[in-house]
């Protein structure tokens, strides 16, 4: 598990980024899948979650349902789900976020008084899910240039081959975001992508980990097809 901090001008957040190892799930979600969703028995989840819980203890994690989109919610009681939203957001202290993801980019970050993760992949990049997360923070005053991102473990675009169609939507966003793949085709990177869009506004964006598709020790649906998904974690202390 990847594990460090953000440093803000009042308070610390600290974020992790899981990978396969730690519980308890059988293949092919085998061992720490954190996601209901993709098959995986309910009970193994349960428990995978409330291992990840007891070892980071900050109390109740609140997880997001994404659905590939753009919506963002600000997370204030403690909850244990919020569903059908890519993007949580929340000002309060040890008020633990999760996103999921197995390929897709988990960001996390802060920025004002706001510690927020999201789950991209490449709809959520080409609908403007950086935008969403600009628009929060102008409505509340925050600077993108106070923005720190770490964004974790996802899948290269030399693993990630794209139909030409899709490139050339995630193109008109980042044109560097698109390479080539390994089959000789284009491919994306969406990390490289965010990476742009963020340091153009003046934010701070640290990538962490491997390509997902390329580490055993990560899930990657793009490699396995059935399989389980990783978490990235982002909380005030």
């Amino acid at each position: 598990m990847h594990s460090g901090e953000i440093v803000g001008s009042a308070r610390t957040a600290r974020w992790w980024f899981t990978n396969r190892a730690g519980g308890v799930s059988a293949p092919p979600y085998d061992t720490r899948n954190l996601a209901a969703h993709v098959g995986d028995d309910i009970t193994s989840v349960r428990s995978n979650r409330a291992q990840l819980e007891s070892e980071l203890g900050l109390g109740m994690l609140t997880w997001m349902g994404p659905v590939h989109g753009v919506a963002l919610d600000i997370v204030d009681d403690a909850t244990a789900l919020v569903p059908n939203v890519d993007a949580l957001a929340t000002t309060r202290t040890r008020r633990p976020l999760v996103t999921l993801g197995a390929d897709c980019v988990p960001l996390v970050m802060t920025a004002g008084d706001f510690a927020i993760a999201a789950h991209i992949g490449w709809r959520g990049f080409v609908d403007g899910m950086t935008s969403t997360i600009l628009g929060l923070l102008a409505a509340h005053g925050v600077a993108a240039s106070e923005a720190q991102i770490v964004l974790g473990p996802a899948i290269c675009g030399r693993c990630y081959g794209i139909p030409e169609e899709r490139a050339d939507a995630i193109r008109a966003v980042s044109a560097n975001a698109v390479g080539i793949a390994r089959h000789g085709g284009p491919g994306a990177d969406i990390r490289i992508g965010l990476t742009e869009q963020w340091e153009a506004v003046g934010a701070s964006v640290t990538t962490i980990g491997p390509c997902t598709a390329e580490d055993h020790s990560s899930f990657s649906h793009r490699r396995d097809g059935v399989t389980g998904r990783q978490a990235g974690v982002i909380a005030w202390m």
